[in-house]
């Protein structure tokens, strides 16, 4: 089959997909980004590759964009969609593709938050859109009575962790109290108390980060979702971003705890009324390559990933969090579907650039 290009997949993704369930995952783009680039796509998961044939046995659009279960080669570049690296089955089988000279991109990266804000940390020019953030220790407690009086908000954030899970905010009350709320726990007491509280965390390897002044839309904090990736030239871009509201909880707006999506423009001019939204634009964007060619200068394979940037009330910019595996679906509720087909284009058409360079 000429001009192969694979798409690594977790099995019950891929499947699920196939059957047009609700997944993260659109089958149908991936037909249609082959299509639009003249080559074949084959989507696999780690299960269903032979390497005693050196074949996989996958799924191929046919013209029409309906998916066949077919075996092919094992395709010479592949993008790396799945979660398999974190099991050591799945670390096992990528080192036997790399070993069969197969390019396979966007590597996990570091799972551990703290890690990978020290890694940013080391670009000069990155440090002013990062916000403080240390190790939960005990070590620790000066920063945060230093830092939560007059700072308003402090957040505790597994170091691994996804989807909002297990944060908490901590923060100061009108009354001289501060309030800890998050994991199903809401207590009010003296600054002391509160950090023995946080304590307890510490088995489960947390980081604390000072929280941003968010933007709000009728009380309502959002950040923004941030997709950067390489392209048919192996630079990279930012496609388009789109924003995210807190709706069911107080202040966590992933679209996993019932935040909402909306465009960019529209957030902007509701949240911070009378910015300059080009302004903003350039500034995120320019935010957003410098973390993608930072994390790239460790992790030369990386190609795809998402980046949760917060605007404050001024629309200036602040990391909150990388995503090596973009979920897309924010940019699709949002709205912008350009943008969303070409969350599935570019990563194809990088692995041509892969493919053609050897």
């Amino acid at each position: 089959m000429d001009d192969l290009r694979g798409v690594l997949l977790d099995r019950r993704v891929l499947l699920k997909a196939l059957r047009g369930r609700p997944v993260f995952e659109r089958v149908d783009l991936y037909a249609a980004a082959a299509k639009e680039l003249g080559c074949n796509v084959v989507l696999f998961s780690a299960s269903s590759i032979d390497f005693k044939t050196n074949s996989v046995v996958g799924y191929v659009p046919d013209e029409q964009g309906t998916f066949r279960r077919t075996r092919t080669p094992i395709p010479k570049v592949v993008h790396n969609r799945s979660l398999i690296s974190r099991y050591p089955f799945g670390l096992k089988t990528l080192r036997r593709l790399a070993r069969r000279g197969v390019h396979v991109f966007n590597p996990v990266i570091d799972h551990d938050k703290y890690n990978v804000h020290k890694l940013l940390r080391e670009n000069a020019s990155l440090r002013p859109y990062l916000p403080e953030t240390v190790a939960l220790a005990r070590e620790s407690w000066p920063w945060f009575k230093s830092r939560l009086p007059g700072h308003g908000e402090i957040f505790l954030k597994p170091r691994r962790g996804s989807l909002g899970w297990g944060i908490v905010r901590v923060r100061r009350l009108r009354n001289g109290l501060y309030r800890y709320e998050g994991s199903g726990i809401v207590r009010t007491g003296s600054l002391r108390r509160i950090w023995r509280l946080a304590l307890r965390l510490r088995r489960r390897r947390y980081l604390l980060q000072e929280g941003i002044d968010l933007a709000t839309i009728d009380g309502h904090r959002f950040d923004l979702r941030v997709p950067v990736q390489r392209d048919a030239s192996g630079n990279w871009r930012v496609p388009g971003m789109a924003a995210k509201r807190s709706e069911a909880h107080p202040f966590l707006t992933n679209i996993a705890r019932g935040g909402s999506a909306l465009k960019l423009g529209d957030a902007i001019r509701r949240g911070i009324p009378g910015a300059d939204e080009a302004a903003i634009r350039r500034r995120v964007e320019k935010v957003a390559l410098m973390v993608a060619e930072t994390l790239a200068a460790r992790y030369p394979a990386l190609a795809d990933i998402g980046l949760d940037i917060g605007l404050d009330k001024t629309g200036r910019p602040f990391l909150i969090e990388v995503n090596r595996r973009d979920l897309r679906i924010i940019l699709n509720e949002a709205g912008e579907d350009a943008v969303y087909a070409e969350l599935y284009r570019n990563p194809l058409a990088y692995a041509g650039h892969l493919a053609q360079a050897g």
